[in-house]
């Protein structure tokens, strides 16, 4: 996560910019292209299509884990992603369990060649019971082109709770 801070602040050329900055820099248009990562790993959630998850990232993508009551995790590679949501998405699916997840970004910086998502998300699960069980984390998202579409490229998350969630101003 260090080194994800220092390559983050070696990118950068300019101050801290939110979506104002998008504007000046003709960015507004670029929002659709922006939310695509996201709305493939919602649907890849929902589907538990951890293809469609890992087709997220950049091949040379980063998945950083930092969740309560769990040891850190890293993955290295949009191979070793899909394998960690693979993995998770079956469990859930013997469980006959369904995933609805929701994210909320707070902050957008644009950097040099990439853009800097700070953000919350929120986890439903709907057990067989039709009970809803709701789980929250923080993330901090580093975005970078690979091909035409921008993709994770740095992914870190860790655990957060409802009331931080409800809070977060989305920008």
């Amino acid at each position: 996560m260090i080194m994800s801070f220092f390559f983050v602040l070696g990118c950068s050329d300019k101050p801290k910019q939110h979506r104002e900055s998008l504007e000046t820099n003709g960015l507004e248009n670029m929002e659709h292209e922006l939310s695509e990562p996201y709305l493939n790993f919602s649907k890849g959630y929902e589907s538990f299509n951890s293809e469609m998850i890992s087709s997220a990232y950049t091949k040379d993508a980063i998945l950083i884990n930092v969740y309560n009551d769990s040891e850190p995790e890293s993955y290295r590679g949009r191979r070793k992603i899909n394998y960690f949501f693979s993995e998770n998405l079956e469990r859930a699916k013997t469980e006959n369990i369904n995933l609805k997840i929701t994210f909320k970004i707070s902050n957008r910086e644009v950097l040099k060649e990439t853009i800097l998502d700070n953000g919350f998300y929120k986890l439903e699960i709907l057990d067989q019971s039709k009970k809803t069980i709701e789980r929250y984390g923080k993330f901090s998202i580093v975005l970078k082109k690979e091909a035409d579409d921008w993709k994770f490229f740095v992914d870190t998350n860790a655990s957060s709770n409802k009331e931080e969630f409800q809070n977060a101003k989305s920008f």
